[in-house]
């Protein structure tokens, strides 16, 4: 969600900032161990994911996409008018990707 201004709000800092979801369809859970998010798919592993962090089966998880670069937020913002999102693996091989627009 780029340009959150009105939805859910980050516990931790009391905001309403930009947040990124992960989801896991599959039947075991995922451990994302040496992934990483990226806002620039020329540069895969700008943001690392938490060690330890797994989906479980069927599962999401929420990053907050605030430049914060704690926990669970990534050291990037969304951009409002349109970007590429990219998930990597620890070979900096492409999981996923989404582009959107304004």
């Amino acid at each position: 969600m780029a340009s959150n201004l009105s939805g859910i709000e980050d516990p931790m800092l009391g905001q309403t900032s930009d947040w990124i979801v992960l989801y896991n369809a599959g039947t075991t859970p995922l451990n994302l161990s040496g992934y990483y998010l990226t806002d620039h798919l020329s540069k895969p592993d700008k943001w690392s994911l938490p060690a330890g962090t797994v989906i479980e089966a069927g599962g999401y998880l929420l990053f907050w996409a605030d430049g914060e670069a704690v926990a669970d937020h990534t050291n990037f913002k969304l951009s409002a008018s349109g970007e590429s999102i990219g998930a990597f693996n620890a070979e900096l091989d492409v999981v996923d990707s989404i582009t959107y627009s304004e």
